[in-house]
Parts: C-alpha cells; sequence; structure tokens
C-alpha cells in the first residue's frame, strides 16, 4: 500500500511537469512569434517611410536642380553686361569709342547690305570666318578633308533627292505664282460703286500702253501704286501691302523677268 501511495504523487509531479514545460514552450513560441511580427512591422513601417520621404524629395530635388540650371544660364547671359560694366568702370574712354565704333559699323553694314545685323551675322559673317576656319583646319589636319569626301559621297543620293524635290517645288512655285499674278482675286469689302478691273487686261494694258498712270499699278492687287524695287534685276512690280504674299515663298522671283529677288527696298516718290 505505501508503495502505490509513493507511485501516485510522483506520476502527478510527471503530469506537472509536462504541463509547465508545455505551457512554457507555448509561452516562448508565443513571444518569438510576437517579437517576429514586431519586427516585421517595424521593417514594414521603416521601409514605408523612407519611401515616402524619398518620393516626396523628388519635387524638391527636382526644383532645386532647375534653378541651379537657371543660375548657371543666368550667369552666362549676364557675363557680357559684367563685361561691359567693368570696362565702362576701368576704361570708359575706351567704352565709349567701342560703342561708337559698332553703332557706325552696324550702320554701314545696314546701308551698304540692305540687312540688319542679325541676318548679315548669320548669312555673311558667320558662314565666312566658318570657311576660313575649315580652310586653316583642313591645312593643319589633311583628315578632316578625307572625312568630308567621305560624308559627301554617302550623302551624294540624299542630296540628289533633295535637289530633285528643291527643283519640282521651284518650277511649282514659278506656276503657281504665274496664276496667282494673272488670275483674277475677289474683293471681300468691294466699296459702293467700285469696279473690279481684271488683272489680265489691266497686265496687257500695262505691256502695250507705256506711260499710262495705269502703270505704276500694283501688278498684284492693281490697287495701290508700286513702290518695292527688287534687286538685282531693279524691276518695280509691286506695293508694300502685296510684299509679304511674295516674299512667303521658298525662292521669290520677281513677277515681271522671273529672277531670283536678293533683296528689296521701298521707294518713296
Amino acid at each position: 500500500m505505501e508503495e502505490a501511495e509513493r507511485e501516485e504523487p510522483s506520476f502527478l509531479l510527471s503530469i506537472v511537469d509536462a504541463y509547465a514545460d508545455l505551457c512554457d514552450y507555448l509561452l516562448s513560441s508565443v513571444v518569438d512569434s510576437a517579437k517576429t511580427v514586431t519586427m516585421s512591422l517595424n521593417s514594414i513601417i521603416i521601409n514605408a517611410t523612407t519611401f515616402i520621404v524619398n518620393v516626396l524629395w523628388i519635387p524638391v530635388r527636382i526644383a532645386s536642380f532647375l534653378f541651379t540650371l537657371a543660375s548657371y544660364i543666368l550667369f552666362a547671359f549676364t557675363i557680357p553686361a559684367r563685361i561691359c560694366f567693368n570696362a565702362a568702370a576701368n576704361f570708359p574712354i575706351i567704352t565709349i569709342l567701342f560703342v561708337l565704333t559698332s553703332l557706325t559699323l552696324l550702320y554701314l553694314i545696314k546701308r551698304i547690305t540692305q540687312q540688319n545685323f542679325i541676318q548679315w551675322l548669320l548669312y555673311t559673317a558667320i558662314p565666312y570666318i566658318a570657311s576660313i576656319a575649315f580652310t586653316v583646319l583642313g591645312i593643319f589636319v589633311p583628315q578632316v578633308n578625307t572625312l568630308v569626301n567621305i560624308v559627301n559621297h554617302l550623302s551624294h543620293p540624299i542630296q540628289w533627292i533633295l535637289d530633285l524635290i528643291a527643283t519640282i517645288r521651284r518650277r511649282a512655285a514659278a506656276v503657281t505664282r504665274t496664276v496667282s499674278v494673272l488670275s483674277p482675286r475677289r474683293d471681300t469689302n468691294p466699296a459702293a460703286g467700285s469696279i473690279r478691273r481684271s488683272p489680265r487686261l489691266s497686265v496687257s494694258s500695262n505691256s502695250s500702253v507705256a506711260g499710262s498712270p495705269s502703270t505704276l499699278d500694283c501688278v498684284i492687287c492693281l490697287t495701290n501704286r508700286k513702290d518695292i524695287l527688287f534687286r538685282p534685276c531693279n524691276h518695280m512690280a509691286v506695293c508694300k501691302d502685296c510684299l509679304p504674299s511674295l516674299m512667303d515663298e521658298d525662292e521669290p522671283l520677281c513677277p515681271l523677268c522671273r529672277a531670283e529677288i536678293d533683296s528689296h527696298f521701298q521707294v518713296y516718290y
């Protein structure tokens, strides 16, 4: 009987110990799971916060880049003004002479070439300077001429196609311009009691009756007086109101002799 009583408490103690071990295991599992979930949440929150901060900083970085770029551009554009200011502050007499010489040069360019300074710079000065630079470069670096010849040979088919298109457009423009000159134009707001004249009759009368008042009429509108002189053909055929429509063509031609118009100026009489 005593041995049976002693075995019962030991059995109960083993059950209690097993239950305690199970509780400890479950508690440690729950704690570990909680730690894992907490760490995962912390990492997710940290990553999300970092991503949001980076996204929100994108406009600030773009604005900073644009501001820096604008400051560099402004600095580059103000270089001539700062140079002129420093020159005027340190060398006033030389600056005045330079300004007067520049104004005189611009006036001479305007009078001689009938062009403003920008047109003269784009169509005369820069090509001339570029040709000199290219010639000097070809002397010291002969490989440049070889490269240019290779590029010319490679672009020959393309250049032929472009020349063909330019020829077609030139001929089409001449035909279109001839038709526009000879065909009558509709007046959207005719004056009361006015009689529309036929351009073909007016052109023929101009060519047949020399010295009559109709010879002073514009060959396009047949209303205003001719006051635009074309160079180099020296023909005066249109008025200043019809000049823009004529010069809008790719290669403007004189309506009388079909010569290319290099320049023009208004005549006052």
